[in-house]
């Protein structure tokens, strides 16, 4: 499916007879072959509807990718559409992602745009055309990487039905609180959302629908955001559990760097917190955030995350400081590992 469109174009150069570079923006017209599927064609992952406004939402599986459906986020909630009308806002979206990663917020944009995707794609169609403006010393690898991202960003659009889909992770039923709500979502990402208590692949529904009621005991109440949920494929990764491990781990160190590093870690606020914290909790948040930094996964990482937060739970001062009073169910969440295979993307431990 060959669909024109305008296509957003980065550098960061000195404009005109500016002294500093600059953010600069700029639009060429461009032809984009994104490949075309017809549903009957490929896998459906997962189909669902949302209780709030009843949308059917559906994730598909080609090959051993998945991909949802390319939304905008508006003020009157998400919109999305055939494939000409949202490959401008896909593409400005993949594009501000790179941007706000790789460039420092405190470069001037040019033309002015707001910290947003959506505003770029307002103002796409309002910039300058790519080659028409005048600039001098570019940063050239900082705009061969631009170019990669977007040639992978452009690489990965397809169309299912004549809707545009992008690709996303796969999807994992998450069970989150919301305040004093309890309810089961689809999410996509690999970073679980904060609020999040669990995850689990799918084939496992009932199973997240059981947890999610075990823990209304907590005074929590009940309740499904999402319903009619239909299945065409079971689970690629197994790692639903490493990824609710990871979510518990950085809500943990959280807790603890909120409510006792601060911002200024002034001598005064250093000598506090060793009298406030025992060393060895010091020990675990250490253990938690060395953990939450490496890039490197080992057939050992999940059990040394596992054993950073068991000790966490264990310790009576650390149960409430990485809980915020006990409100996040560590013991759940580790109960979710015991007695089962430990299985990373490549990797196989043998259940114990």
């Amino acid at each position: 499916m060959i669909i024109e469109v305008d296509i957003p174009e980065f550098q960061l150069a000195i404009p005109g007879q500016s002294r500093t570079p600059k953010a600069l923006w700029m639009r060429r017209a461009g032809k984009l072959d994104i490949p075309a599927y017809s549903g009957n064609d490929v896998v459906r992952a997962v189909k669902f509807k949302h209780d709030k406004n009843k949308f059917q939402t559906e994730i598909f599986r080609i090959g051993s990718r998945h991909y949802k459906i390319a939304e905008q986020w508006s003020p009157s909630g998400p919109k999305a559409g055939d494939a000409r009308t949202m490959a401008h806002h896909c593409l400005c979206e993949g594009a501000w992602a790179w941007f706000v990663k790789n460039v420092p917020i405190t470069t001037e944009k040019v033309p002015q745009i707001t910290h947003s995707a959506s505003g770029l794609t307002n103002k796409l169609r309002a910039l300058p055309i790519y080659g028409d403006v005048a600039y001098r010393s570019p940063d050239e690898l900082l705009r061969a990487d631009y170019e990669a991202h977007m040639a992978g960003v452009q690489a990965g659009l397809v169309t299912i039905n004549g809707y545009l889909f992008e690709p996303c992770g796969e999807p994992v039923y998450v069970v989150v609180g919301y305040g004093s709500h309890t309810v089961i979502d689809v999410t996509t990402d690999e970073e679980l959302p904060t609020s999040s208590i669990a995850a689990f692949p799918l084939g496992r529904y009932e199973d997240a629908e059981a947890f999610a009621k075990s823990i209304t005991d907590r005074g929590l109440t009940y309740g499904e955001i999402i319903h009619d949920v239909v299945e065409g494929a079971g689970s690629l990764r197994d790692d639903a559990e490493v990824r609710t491990l990871r979510n518990a781990a950085q809500i943990a160190a959280a807790r603890f760097k909120d409510a006792y590093a601060g911002t200024n870690l002034l001598r005064d606020h250093v000598y506090e917190l060793l009298d406030a914290v025992p060393l060895e909790d010091i020990a675990i948040y250490r253990r938690i955030r060395k953990l939450l930094e490496t890039t490197e996964k080992t057939e050992e990482y999940a059990d040394d995350l596992f054993n950073a937060l068991s000790s966490a739970r264990d310790s009576s001062f650390s149960a409430s400081v990485f809980t915020d009073g006990n409100l996040f169910p560590l013991d759940e969440i580790l109960a979710l590992w015991e007695d089962r295979p430990i299985v990373l993307p490549g990797h196989h431990i043998a259940t114990p």
